[in-house]
């Protein structure tokens, strides 16, 4: 079986561009790709790599600036759709959508969105060096697991929230962090 560790440091490269392209806008010259990943000085000294545009510092392909934020979201509605939240229900039955309300679908739904969600936080810990955004999102995809899987009745729906408000704090925070780094410094 082919492994990413036997290709070439080139043939590397080229895989890398292969994926970033499919996530998000690559640089158009073929010289580019070396300039991906760039290393910055992170908080303590340690080194963190992030993806770039050429010569650019901070993080500006899309997949890495909404992965959190949009992971989040999705996760957040549907855990609170399994939860038969009221305004949700009623909006996904209006549209034509109560169909969505299945397990089979929302279970797979919150568990990718919740992938992508600490993706993005743990690239945000890369760019801002701060790892308490990761923590509460941890704990949070936890609580929405718990609430929805595990726990049943009146105790699940505070389980839910309770992941709901850790996860929208640890995205706020990550993003006013990312967007502190991206500032240019006076």
């Amino acid at each position: 079986m082919y492994e990413l560790q036997d290709a070439a440091p080139a043939e590397r490269r080229g895989l890398l561009r292969v994926l970033l392209a499919w996530l998000g806008s690559v640089p158009t010259d073929p010289a580019g790709h070396d300039r991906l990943l760039q290393h910055t000085v992170g908080r303590g000294g340690n080194d963190a790599s992030i993806m770039t545009h050429p010569g650019g510092s901070a993080p500006t392909y899309a997949a890495v600036r909404i992965a959190d934020s949009s992971g989040a979201l999705g996760a957040i509605f549907a855990a609170l759709c399994c939860a038969g939240t009221p305004f949700i229900v009623a909006g996904l039955g209006a549209g034509g959508l109560g169909f969505l309300k299945n397990d089979a679908i929302l279970w797979p739904l919150m568990f990718l969105s919740l992938a992508v969600a600490l993706w993005g936080f743990w690239m945000g810990r890369r760019i801002h060096g701060l790892s308490g955004p990761l923590v509460i999102a941890a704990v949070g995809a936890l609580a929405l697991i718990a609430g929805v899987v595990f726990i049943h009745g009146f105790p699940a729906i505070q389980v839910i929230w309770s992941g709901v408000g850790a996860l929208l704090s640890a995205t706020v925070w990550n993003v006013s962090a990312r967007r502190r780094r991206a500032a240019p410094s006076q």
